[in-house]
C-alpha cells in the first residue's frame, strides 16, 4: 500500500498532466474554429453583404454586393443559381468585384434581363464568393420578394 506522500505525488502529477492535455486540446480546437482557412468565424474571415436584404422581384432593380476580410487585389467570382444552373455572375456587375488594398469590395448588379427572362423566381438563392481557383470564401443569400403590382399601381 502507498503512503500518503506517494499517493499525493501521483495525484498531483496526474492532475497537472490532465490540465495540460485539456488546455492543449482547447487551444488546438480554438485555433481551428477561429481560423479563416478553416471556414470559421475568425476576425478576418471574409464576409459578404447583399443589400437590400429582400430584393423586389421586378425589372431594373439594383442589388449591391459588398464584403470585407478578403485578400487584397484579389479578383472574385460571385456564383448564384441562374436559370437552374450555378453561374458566375461577376461579369454582370459594375465594377467587377476586385478587392481593394484594405480587403474590401463593392459591386452593383442591375437585374433586368434576368427577371424578364424568368431566370430567377421570387424565392431565396444561395450566393457564394469564390477565388480564382474556385475556393468558396464567403456565402450569402439573395432573397426575392413578390411585388404586388396592383398595390404598386395604386400608389402611383
Amino acid at each position: 500500500m502507498r503512503s500518503k506522500e506517494e499517493w499525493f505525488e501521483t495525484y498531483t502529477a496526474t492532475r497537472y498532466l490532465a490540465v495540460f492535455l485539456v488546455g492543449f486540446f482547447l487551444l488546438s480546437l480554438g485555433s481551428s474554429i477561429f481560423s479563416p482557412e478553416a471556414g470559421g468565424q475568425g476576425k478576418n474571415s471574409p464576409k459578404l453583404v447583399i443589400t437590400p436584404a429582400e430584393v423586389e422581384y421586378k425589372r431594373k432593380v439594383t442589388v449591391v454586393f459588398s464584403g470585407s476580410g478578403f485578400k487584397p487585389k484579389e479578383e472574385l467570382g460571385i456564383e448564384v443559381e441562374l436559370g437552374g444552373v450555378t453561374s458566375d455572375v461577376s461579369f454582370l456587375m459594375k465594377p467587377k468585384p476586385v478587392v481593394d488594398e484594405r480587403g474590401a469590395f463593392s459591386s452593383k448588379w442591375v437585374l433586368d434581363a434576368e427577371i424578364r427572362r424568368k431566370l430567377f423566381e421570387p424565392k431565396t438563392y444561395g450566393v457564394e464568393v469564390v477565388d480564382a481557383s474556385g475556393t468558396v470564401l464567403a456565402k450569402g443569400r439573395l432573397a426575392f420578394k413578390k411585388v404586388d403590382e396592383k398595390a404598386a399601381k395604386k400608389k402611383n
